[in-house]
């Protein structure tokens, strides 16, 4: 039973992600439903949302090469060093800290997800967030990313929206 749960899950969660993201709702909590250590589940879960985005970096790429070299360079520094230090923080989590952690986690990213359209669209006009800023916003995102993960394309695109880029597409 808890195979054909992870199936349907990840079925699902494959075509959450492909419409709008907010997949690890599904596969999350079935990983600990199947019981699968929070953790590892988490890190499973993470993992498991490679090979989308890869596909994704590589489908964007013509308008990913149309951005600033400059700006994407430093972004991805920045995120990639906030990557590993959410990922090493959890390395140092027992499971039983993260199954205490992870409702709040879940909850805070369901929020986002409900209310982050409002939230950034409330913030339109009045802060605005220049390169140096968005390096500033960006690695706390990273972090948590590294950490946990649900909820953080919203988290993207919200700063993205401050910086000024309100067309995810080009």
């Amino acid at each position: 039973m808890a195979y054909l749960l992870l199936i349907v899950a990840g079925i699902l969660a494959g075509a959450i992600n492909a419409v709008a993201g907010g997949g690890s709702f599904l596969t999350f909590p079935s990983l600990m439903f199947a019981g699968v250590p929070a953790v590892i589940a988490n890190a499973s879960n993470t993992v498991a949302m490679v090979p989308g985005s890869i596909a994704s970096a590589f489908a964007y790429r013509s308008d990913i090469q149309r951005l600033n070299e400059v700006r994407i360079k430093s972004w991805f520094i920045v995120s990639l060093f906030g990557g590993a230090t959410g990922a090493g923080l959890l390395l140092f989590t027992s499971d039983k800290t993260f199954r205490l952690v992870a409702p709040w986690l879940l909850l805070f990213a369901t929020l986002l997800f409900a209310f982050g359209n409002q939230v950034s669209v409330a913030l339109r006009g009045r802060l605005h967030a220049n390169h140096n800023v968005m390096l500033l916003i960006l690695f706390p995102i990273c972090v948590y990313g590294g950490y946990f993960g649900g909820g953080m394309g919203i988290m993207f695109l919200a700063a993205m929206r401050l910086y000024g880029l309100t067309d995810i597409h080009g």
